[in-house]
């Protein structure tokens, strides 16, 4: 280490000491500090792409640090890297829409992104401690994490956080919302290399529930670009189950359903589904769905759907009446 990197990492030091003794809950109460997570591999801005390059081109001129409106970028306190930039989510979180960093690096060190960009670069993945979370530590019914994900990677599922790591982008709002003491439930681990993740194209994706409805399951629900939801129980069961579970799951999704009549068509409706793929739909369930804007791809359209037996209306569509 030569001088002028001794001096810009302790003038770092002394900074974060600063700023740490003015923790507050937003002015009116003292908090405590979570510890700074000791990671082996730092989470990197996005556009870093990987750690060798950046450690090679970065100055360490903190054009980055200045100008980031979350103030997570701060320099590093580990000897090997001292005065390197690498993201802190005590401060707060890298927000998906937020491109600021690479905008103003003056040697490309983190490469400027667009937005979109962005949202398909992974700089990490949470990582969660069962023995550390307060669901485990005292029952306190936190949902902190799953609240903040701005990508949704994360779920209470019986109880307790479950990360999609396919869908995780590392931001660490889940990290930084986090209220264990002293150390957080749940920390990013950075990845040495960026992960870009392209988004599944409609066609390739509406491919794969197809293949999945042709296996014998009577729903598939897809959304964000993975299919979030099957199941292979009859009528309106799956929705039902959907309605209970996962209320917003269907705004905004694409769902191929089997036979789709009046009272499935109006839960999409009430729902906001985007589009709609089914072998069989009723008169009135797909001019109801039209007119609302949702788009429906069938094979086959039926003057009405009927019973098991054949012998009229299905008793479902029949208590709904005139759509």
């Amino acid at each position: 280490m030569n001088r002028r990197e001794f001096l810009i990492g302790s003038a770092a030091l002394t900074s974060v000491a600063i700023a740490e003794e003015k923790t507050t809950d937003g002015g009116f109460a003292d908090v405590s500090w979570a510890e700074r997570p000791d990671r082996d591999v730092p989470v990197l801005p996005p556009g870093a792409i990987d750690g060798e390059r950046f450690a090679t081109r970065c100055l360490g001129c903190h054009l980055c640090v200045a100008a980031c409106p979350a103030k997570i970028l701060r320099p590093s306190t580990k000897f090997s890297r001292l005065g390197k930039v690498e993201l802190d989510f005590r401060y707060g979180f890298c927000k998906p829409t937020c491109t600021t960093c690479g905008s103003v690096c003056p040697v490309n060190a983190i490469t400027a992104l667009s937005v979109e960009e962005k949202r398909n670069v992974h700089v990490g993945h949470a990582v969660w401690k069962r023995d550390r979370c307060l669901r485990t530590v005292d029952g306190t019914q936190c949902h902190a994490c799953e609240k903040h994900c701005p990508v949704k990677a994360i779920k209470l599922i019986e109880g307790f956080p479950v990360i999609d790591r396919d869908r995780c982008i590392g931001c660490g709002a889940c990290e930084h919302y986090c209220p264990a003491r002293p150390s957080t439930a749940i920390t990013v681990k950075g990845f040495p290399k960026h992960r870009t993740v392209r988004p599944i194209a409609e066609a390739d994706l509406v491919a794969e529930m197809r293949a999945q409805f042709e296996t014998g399951k009577t729903l598939v629900v897809a959304k964000d670009g993975v299919i979030a939801f099957m199941s292979e129980a009859h009528m309106i069961e799956p929705l039902q189950e959907i309605q209970a579970r996962q209320p917003r799951l269907l705004r905004g999704a694409l769902v191929m359903d089997k036979v789709v009549g009046k009272a499935a068509a109006k839960i999409y409706a009430e729902a906001g589904i985007r589009k709609l793929f089914t072998p069989v739909i009723a008169e009135n369930a797909i001019r109801f769905l039209g007119e609302r804007g949702i788009a429906v791809v069938a094979g086959e359209i039926v003057e009405k759907i009927l019973n098991r037996d054949r012998t009229g209306e299905c008793p479902l569509d029949a208590a709904i009446g005139e759509l």
